[in-house]
Formats: C-alpha cells, structure tokens, sequence
C-alpha cells in the first residue's frame, strides 16, 4: 500500500466534497440543529434554575454537563447518524454517475488505498462538523462552570 496514492485519493475526495455544495450544505444543516438544540437545552436549563429559586428562594447549583451537555450531543449524536450515510453515500455514487469508477478502478491504485482514501476523506469531513460545534464548550465555560471531564469524554465518544 502505497501511502501516497491514498492521500491523492483523500485530496481527490476533499476537493470534490468541497467543490459541490453538498458538503456546506450539510454543514450548515448541522451548525443549525446544532444551535437550535442547545438553544433548546439552554431555555430548559434556565426554566428550571428559575423554578428551583421560586420554590427554594435560592439557586441550586445545577450540573451543566447533566442538563445541558449530555442530551445535547445526545441529539447530535441522532443527527450524525443521519448525516454521515449522505456523505459517504455521495463518494461513491459521484464516482458512478461521473463515469469515473470504472478509470479508478483500472488505475495503479489498489481497492484498499481507494476505500481507506475514501474513508479518511469522510472522516476528515466528519471532524469538520465535530469543529461546528467548538463554540458549545466556549459558551459554557464563559458563562456557566461546565465540567471539563464530561465535555472531553463527550467529543471522544464515550
């Protein structure tokens, strides 16, 4: 396996992923359910600090990472199980419907630096909607103490 042929196969991938809008079109689709769902998480945090005050005439201190955090990415989690099909998918129907499979497939390049360049290419633009959500933990740390842990091991997978 020749390391090269597979990055000329990811720079390949990337440039036609990013040439099409497809690829900021589904990024943006994700920054914005990304938004509205800590939107969402962040009225409901607020609710209840308000219901605790009335009813204790004090604010408890609330776990961000319990109410906020979790179920956030939770949801996202939900949204890129969606999402990440329709990336990988078009790889491989955009190399069918350009004519372009069967000139690939007759190349020097063998079948695993073709699939491992594909792969890599979508992980790539898999990190790029994971950096989407950087500002999450920024606005939390600003604003509320968010627990480092939780959000590490969050981005990590669990």
């Amino acid at each position: 396996m020749n390391p090269r042929k597979m990055l000329a196969m990811v720079r390949r991938e990337l440039v036609s992923s990013f040439a099409s809008p497809v690829a900021y079109v589904l990024l943006g689709i994700f920054a914005l359910l990304t938004g509205y769902f800590f939107y969402v998480r962040i009225q409901m945090y607020t609710f209840l600090s308000l219901q605790f005050m009335r009813y204790q005439g004090q604010i408890p201190a609330l776990n961000t990472g319990n109410f906020i955090i979790q179920p956030l990415y939770a949801n996202l989690g939900v949204i890129l199980l969606l999402l990440m099909p329709i990336i990988t998918m078009k790889s491989y129907a955009e190399e069918k419907r350009n004519g372009t499979k069967e000139l690939i497939m007759t190349s020097p390049v063998t079948l695993m630096e073709i699939v491992l360049g594909k792969f890599i290419a979508a992980c790539i633009v898999f990190i790029a909607m994971l950096a989407l959500t950087l500002s999450v933990p920024v606005i939390l740390h600003v604003y509320a103490s968010a627990d480092s842990g939780i959000l590490i091991t969050t981005y990590i997978g669990r």
